[in-house]
């Protein structure tokens, strides 16, 4: 959890440039610089993130209401879904393929859907992309949701 203010203390309102400014020479998610993005978040979005990463990181326990939970669940990620996010933003690493790999077989017990996406370089910005995206959940949205 350590970090995780710095990452969004970064995001609080500042001087950053507008967003339109930031992407106007955008051109697609493996060309673009990361490190170098600026975001301004509202402080009551940005407490809203800290509260979720804080709960998550801490061994946040859900699975007392899993027993409630009757509907399809899916969760995936890229298997190289690893986000090291720069000193911009607290140099905090977020390891979501990690997080999933880990927790899988207790996912699968309490009834999700789980893929871990191949590849070495699907990383969370590949992995969704409408093109890597949709062959996952197009199938699996047909196979769970109209039974």
């Amino acid at each position: 959890m350590e970090g995780l203010s710095d990452l969004f203390q970064a995001l609080q309102p500042s001087s950053f440039s507008s967003t339109e400014e930031q992407f106007q020479d955008f051109v697609s998610p493996e060309e673009y610089d990361w490190d170098q993005v600026q975001v301004t978040l509202d402080p009551a979005q940005t407490k809203q993130f800290l509260t979720l990463y804080q709960s998550l990181l801490s061994d946040f326990d859900d699975t007392s209401v899993h027993d409630n939970l009757t509907f399809p669940k899916l969760t995936f990620a890229g298997e190289a879904d690893r986000i090291v996010y720069g000193e911009n933003f607290g140099s905090v690493t977020v390891d979501i393929a990690g997080a999933l790999r880990k927790n899988e077989q207790t996912l699968r017990q309490l009834g999700w859907d789980v893929a871990i996406l191949p590849g070495n370089a699907m990383d969370h910005t590949k992995a969704m992309q409408p093109e890597t995206v949709l062959p996952l959940i197009k199938p699996w949205l047909a196979t769970n949701l109209l039974k």
